[in-house]
Order: C-alpha cells, then structure tokens, then sequence
C-alpha cells in the first residue's frame, strides 16, 4: 500500500492512501480528541474500532470522570439513482469481526476500500472515494461540553451522472461504562423516544440525545452481533460487543443540491449532532475557540525555544513540534469542581486514566509550567493541596466518586513539593506561596519527619522509608490478585533523590514565606540526608545506584542490586545528592543497560525477572508492567541528567536532543500525535528507531508528553 503522511500548518496529521491497496496494516495506529472536561472521542485511523474505549463520544457524567461510553460509530450508507438504473448502494462504515474457526478477522462493511484520506488535528477526518463520488465524514468534539458533532459532505454526484439518493444514518449506541462492554441481553436494555428529527434512548438512567440537520428518525430497533476488538484480545479481556441500532435517520437527497455539490467548498452537507442528557445540542463545526487557545501556547514554546541556540536546527521542524506539542499537551489538563470553585487537573491518560497525584505532578512543570499554563498550574496544586491527609496527597480520585480519594503513595507528596517549588519560581506567585502553597508543602515534610500512614517514616539515618513486602507504593506499583511484582519497600533510591531534593528546595524558599525555623532545620537534614544517601546506595562494583534497600527479620540490610531507571533521578533533580563523578557513572550504566529510542526499562535485560513482552490477561501485563517494559517519561530525566552533568554545554544538549529526537518524530507522525504510555521491551526489527518497539498501555500518556516536552524546552533554552 502507498501511504503517504504530511503535516498541515495548524499542526495536524493528513495520511493520503493508495485505496487500491487498501489500509488495514494503518489499523494499529489510533486518534484522539478532548475538550477540556474529560470527555474524549477516539478510534483508529482507518475508522474501524479495535477497543472498548473508541468511539464517537465518550462523556463525562461528572466531569472529569463518571465516563460512559454514549454512541460507538455510524452506520453510514447512500443509496444512489440514475435515470432508467439500478439504485447504488455505498456503504462507508467498517467493523471488525472473528470468521468462524476465530483464526481471521472480516471487514464489514468494507468504507475501508474506499478511504482515501485522513486528517487528524482538533477534529478528524476521512474521505472516501468512490469512482467520481467523494464522501466526508468529521468529528468535532465540542469543547467544554459532553457533545460530539458529525459532519457529511458529499460531491461528485454529477461526474457519475447520479439525479437522485438517500443518505441513511444509523446510530450504534452503547450507552455504558466506558470500561465495561454491552450484551443484547443485558438486564438494563436501551429504551428509545424517537420524535420525527430526533432520537432519544436511555440506558440505566443515562439519557443521549441526537438530532439530524435534515432528514427525520424511523425506529427500526435491531442488534450488530459479537463486534471483534482486537486490542481487547491482546489485553487478555473480553473482546466482542454488541452494538445496539435504535433506527436510522434518512435524508432524501434534494437534486437541486446534488447537482451544485461538484466540489468540497460546494459540498452537499448534513450533521447530526448527539450529546449527553435530553436537550437538543447545536451542530458545532468549528475549532477556532480551542485554535486561538491553542496559538498562544505554541507562541509561546517557540519564542522560548528562540531564547538559546537551537540545537532542532531545522525552524520549520522547530515551528512544527511546538504545535504539535501544544496540541498533544493540552488534551490532559481538564476541569476539576472542587464544592463550588472550577479548578485544573492533569488526567494521567487516555482512555482509562483520571487525574493521578503522582502522575500530576510529574506532569505539571511540562504540560502546564513550560507552556505557560500558571493559572491552570495554581489550580491543580490548589485541587490536590485541599485534599492533603497527614501529609499525603491523593494518589488518585475515585472514577465513580469525585468526593473520594485514595492516598497510597509514598512519591506523589514529593513530586508536588517540587512541582510546587518549580511553580513559584517560574510564575513568580509569591503571594500563593506565602498564603497556603509553602505551607501545605511544610505539611508534608513534617508528616514524613514524623511518620505518617502507610509506614512511611524518617529514620535515624534521614532517609525516608515506606511500605512493607505487600505494598505498592512508588510509580512501579503493579499489584494482581495480593502479589505485588514491585514491591520496592524500605528505602527507594528515587524517593529519597526527591526527599533531598525537597529538603534543598525549602531551605531558601521557605524563608520567603517567612518560615525561618522550618528552612534552618530543613538545610541541617538535608545535609544528613545527603551523606546517608551515598553510604546506602551507592554500589562500586557497578558505578551506579542500588534500587532499594529494606531491613530484613534477623536486622541485616538488604540491598536490591535490580538496575532500574530510578536511580536517574538522583543525577536529574535541581539538588543532586551525589557528587558529579558518581553521577556521570550512573548515567553511563543508565545508558548502557536501560536506555532505548522510545524511553527507558523498567529492568536491564541481564535480571532474572525480565520481561520481554507486554500481553496476555491482567496478571501477566501487571507482572510485566515494570520488569523491563519501557516508559517514556524517565527519558526526561535520563536527558536532563545528560544536561546538568554536562552543564549545559552544547555538545551535553546535541547528545541530549539525539536521546528524545524519535520521541518526538513518534509525535509528529501518525495516527494519534501523542505518545503511549509504554511499549514492550523487546525490540521490532528492521524499523526506524521511532517505531522500534511496539507501543502498548494507553496510546496517550500525560507524563510521556510532559516530560520530552519539558526537556526539549531546556535543550532549545540551554538552561532550566
């Protein structure tokens, strides 16, 4: 097949397709549109879903999470006349289904011969042709609101002599649980209010309502049967659906229309438009609200990227990933009500994914304090500080109860200390930090100089320890049927690179929230902290760091000698506690053991534990979670490390650029724009290093976009 990607000025994706050879092998490659709430539309780019969790809207009952999965695709179909012929019969939609020995999948109805193009920006798009026909469909998801519109152009009729047609439009509605899957025989069966041009079907107290630009509804209920998900199949769930048909909208072609519609500016038009809830939604066809939004970010990362000596080299490459970047970045910072006030989040990442503590403040200095996001920045450290208990932030909110937390995470209070430090310095609110941000930050310094839940303490030594043999606390906190494959208790190596690093961070600004007492004692501790940290972790034998190290039943030390990326983040943080000798060291056994275009392992190859694939049921992807899959976002480390060792110099940014480059092609290139969350440890062969490894978990991760992001911005700057 030829297939052909380019990038539009606005920072969107156009792939061009040979339809005689069809598109299948593009089906791995999906897209994604939010809207500021939670909300998503999503899909493959050939139009055919492969998860539970595509389709054309996904809403938010209470945003930004209650999800529910509202309508999947449309049946599409035109039936057009020619004088004295035979009625023609298109059919544009495509769905995926196992033959019967289960071994091979069929296509139908086969829209996807037929597709010639599709774009990807703030809204998505296909084109079909057929002979002299062209048939278009896009999706604009709109923004700040649980609606979706769908746009058909039609031309060509004329080329092909056509006088006369019908436009039929089915609806396959799921109205469920965004993680669960829809049965004809469920007990909760869809119950549909069709009323001339618009439809209603209500499912277990959920309304959606649709409505067509022309044309009427006809009720004619009926079932599509056993729908295949392959990526559901690969994920070890289930893998079949079954979609629900309320009727179909039917506009009688006008041939008038027809007959001036000869190119796409004078296309024949008809929208439906489906929303959540019994009000009627307006059709909404544009993106100029999220565009203009979206241009002041982007302004902002060139002008930024402007300010040091550009090691991209290439100004159009340059202009190129800051609108892509813009775009990616933004569709994770949504809306959180907090009683009364609106306030920001991070969500973690599409499509399963709510706003995780940890994960938001990772995420916070890329997707918000690079791009110039401080007020969204306030808020989400506003969100999650009113939410504070002994000394924790939340892990994450419950999907089903935005009044509910949970706090198992020893590193997620960490990271908003710093995420809260770097917020005042780059916005300059001192106001916020003397008002309630230091001291929330104070809260949690004292809560783990004391002790606090989840056995997580300051021992005699300064270090901070946490957890027991059954518990999951640090970012690798894979946990299946009571085995936790990480358990990582004790004394991590990141987490007490962060507590050093707090401890530094405070010391200065703490005086000017006019805490005098806390910064003196803090800047004692922290140099206890600093001598502990090297007389515990570090391993000569190797150069580099140990992993853990916990005090075993008869009162030895255990030290956990797994290679892994945590010990990156002792060279990467403002205040390293390791001199720079050791910290170079460490880097060069990073590099060598877990390093890879497309992120960082989990585990180096040679341990006994390591996983080359990511696949099978639950248990078996858990247990490979972080025993060598590789994730991104510790590639922002691994490059800032590069950076602070090699103090900034130009040849420390080209080696750092040459560490994230194929992350960021991974962006510009196809399908989604974003970059997933892991991919699988073993490498593909014979493909460009971008695509080296194939990508698994959710196909778009906030903390992956965040942090190549954040670290080109240093790169182009040539400092923090």
């Amino acid at each position: 097949m030829g297939e052909v990607m380019n990038q539009t000025e606005k920072g969107w994706v156009t792939h061009e397709f040979d339809v005689e050879g069809g598109v299948r092998e593009m089906i791995g490659e999906e897209w994604l549109l939010s809207n500021g709430t939670g909300a998503f539309s999503s899909g493959t780019v050939i139009g055919c879903n492969t998860r539970r969790y595509h389709g054309l809207l996904c809403a938010c009952n209470h945003p930004p999470v209650g999800r529910e999965l509202l309508v999947s695709q449309m049946i599409e179909r035109m039936d057009l006349r020619k004088k004295n012929e035979a009625t023609q019969s298109i059919e544009l939609t495509t769905c995926e289904f196992r033959d019967e020995g289960c071994e091979a999948t069929v296509y139908a109805p086969q829209g996807v011969h037929m597709l010639e193009k599709f774009e990807r920006g703030l809204d998505a798009g296909w084109e079909y042709a057929w002979g002299g026909v062209r048939f278009e469909k896009r999706v604009n998801l709109h923004w700040k609101e649980q609606a979706v519109t769908v746009t058909y152009r039609m031309w060509g009729f004329d080329e092909e002599g056509f006088e006369g047609g019908v436009l039929q439009l089915a609806p396959m509605v799921l109205i469920r649980d965004f993680h669960e899957l829809l049965k004809h025989d469920d007990e909760e069966q869809p119950v549909v209010e069709g009323e001339g041009e618009v439809l209603r079907v209500k499912r277990a107290g959920t309304t959606v309502t649709m409505k067509a630009s022309e044309g009427w509804f006809g009720e004619a209920q009926d079932w599509w049967y056993h729908i295949y998900y392959r990526v559901e199949r690969d994920r070890g769930l289930g893998d079949q659906e079954d979609y629900f048909i309320p009727g179909m909208f039917t506009v009688e072609l006008d041939q008038e229309k027809m007959r001036r519609a000869v190119s796409r500016e004078e296309a024949y038009e008809v929208t439906v438009t489906i929303g959540l809830g019994e009000e009627i939604v307006k059709p909404n066809q544009s993106v100029e609200e999220r565009e203009a939004h979206l241009a002041k970010i982007a302004a902002k990362l060139e002008k930024d990227g402007k300010k040091g000596e550009s090691i991209v080299g290439d100004k159009e490459l340059t202009k190129q990933l800051a609108k892509n970047f813009a775009i990616a970045s933004d569709d994770f910072v949504v809306d959180r009500w907090v009683g009364d006030e609106k306030l920001s989040t991070i969500l973690a990442g599409f499509p399963w994914f709510a706003d995780w503590g940890r994960d938001t403040f990772i995420a916070l200095p890329g997707l918000m304090l690079t791009t110039g996001r401080f007020e969204e920045a306030k808020g989400a450290l506003q969100t999650f500080a009113r939410f504070i208990h002994h000394g924790l932030v939340p892990n994450l909110f419950d999907d089903y109860d935005d009044k509910a937390a949970h706090y198992n995470t020893v590193d997620g209070s960490l990271w908003f200390v710093h995420a809260a430090v770097e917020y005042v310095k780059l916005s300059g609110d001192k106001k916020s930090w003397k008002e309630w941000l230091a001291e929330a930050c104070v809260k949690i310094v004292e809560a783990y100089r004391e002790g606090t839940d989840f056995n997580i303490r300051m021992e005699e030594d300064g270090l901070i320890s946490a957890g027991d043999p059954d518990s999951q606390l640090t970012w690798m906190d894979a946990k299946r049927d009571g085995v936790a494959f990480t358990p990582r208790w004790g004394k991590a190596v990141e987490i007490n690179a962060l507590w050093y690093n707090a401890l530094m961070s405070l010391k200065d600004t703490l005086r000017d929230a006019k805490m005098p007492e806390h910064a003196t004692a803090y800047n004692k501790l922290a140099k206890q902290v600093k001598k502990s940290f090297v007389d515990l972790f570090w391993r000569e034998d190797v150069g580099c760091l140990f992993d853990c190290a916990h005090v075993g039943e008869n009162g030895h030390v255990h030290k956990d000698s797994a290679i892994r990326p945590n010990m990156v983040f002792a060279v990467s943080l403002s205040y390293s506690p390791l001199p720079m000798t050791k910290a170079k060291r460490v880097l060069e056994v990073a590099r060598e053991k877990l390093l890879t275009p497309v992120g960082m392992r989990t585990l180096s190859e040679d341990n006994v534990q390591y996983e080359r694939y990511y696949k099978g049921n639950q248990f078996n992807r858990d247990k490979a979670y972080h025993q060598g899959t590789i994730w991104p976002w510790p590639i922002g480390a691994f490059a800032e490390g590069i950076l602070r060792t090699g103090k900034f110099s130009k040849k420390s940014r080209k080696e750092a650029y040459a560490v994230i480059e194929p992350l960021c092609e991974r962006v510009l290139g196809k399908g989604v724009g974003q970059l997933h969350e892991i991919f699988e440890a073993q490498p593909i062969e014979g493909v460009k290093a971008a695509y080296s490894h194939r990508a698994v978990g959710c196909w778009a991760q906030a903390w992956s976009i965040s942090e190549v992001l954040r670290v080109l911005m240093m790169i182009e700057k040539g400092k923090e």
